[in-house]
């Protein structure tokens, strides 16, 4: 038992008082640090949408994000990097929806799994409508960020998949052909607009994939 009168306690005391101080600091220091990391992004993903990449200044990023030039170019080398580092939070915020989304469902059936995940998908790309639209139209970012996101999608997929398989609901695939086609029609569903056709809520173009996918689109007889 400590005695509260001698001076070795005093200085336990307060050399605990301290640090448990600094470590305050310094999480609130973290946690200002990633704030400012998301308002630039969030900056830059704005102007991206509104007009071309190339016309987006960072001096027009760090305006609108409320930051100095200098804030910046400490933490971007330049647009290049600033655009790699929002492609990497982006493809971050959906994977770990996508995971949230999973363990949320790990409960129900395949089908509202399946439904759940596109759902998932649709919500972040209709969040990030325009910043996405440029980036599949001119495939920006580096190839191996791209190939990684498509692998780590494929994985999720598959592992709802594999229930579907397990359960006797769908036939062998080999070849993993189901996920290609699942990802075809959802590419083909957000590029609705393209056709001349209305965007779909979420969840409904969600179901109206993954119903194509596990009914089929002919008729049943009567």
């Amino acid at each position: 038992m400590l005695d509260v009168g001698s001076n070795s306690s005093i200085f336990i005391y307060e050399v605990n008082d301290d640090s448990e101080n600094q470590r305050g600091r310094q999480s609130l220091r973290e946690r200002l640090k990633e704030a400012t990391g998301r308002e630039i992004l969030n900056a830059a993903e704005q102007l991206f949408g509104e007009g071309s990449l190339e016309h987006a200044t960072m001096a027009q990023i760090a305006e609108r994000a409320g930051v100095a030039v200098g804030t910046l170019y400490n933490r971007f080398a330049d647009r290049d990097a600033l655009v790699e580092a929002l492609l990497a939070e982006r493809r971050g915020d959906l994977l770990h929806s996508l995971d949230e989304n999973m363990t949320a469902l790990e409960h129900e059936g395949f089908r509202e799994q399946l439904i759940g995940f596109f759902t998932t998908l649709f919500t972040h790309m209709d969040a990030h409508r325009p910043f996405l639209k440029l980036v599949f139209s001119r495939e920006l970012g580096a190839k191996e960020g791209r190939e990684r996101m498509a692998r780590g999608m494929f994985e999720r997929l598959e592992s709802i998949l594999k229930r579907g398989h397990r359960e006797k609901l769908l036939k062998r695939d080999a070849d993993h052909c189901f996920a290609m086609a699942l990802f075809g029609a959802a590419k083909g569903n957000m590029q609705r607009d393209a056709y001349g056709l209305a965007a779909l809520a979420p969840h409904v173009a969600a179901r109206a994939v993954v119903t194509l996918f596990l009914d089929g689109a002919v008729r049943e007889e009567r």
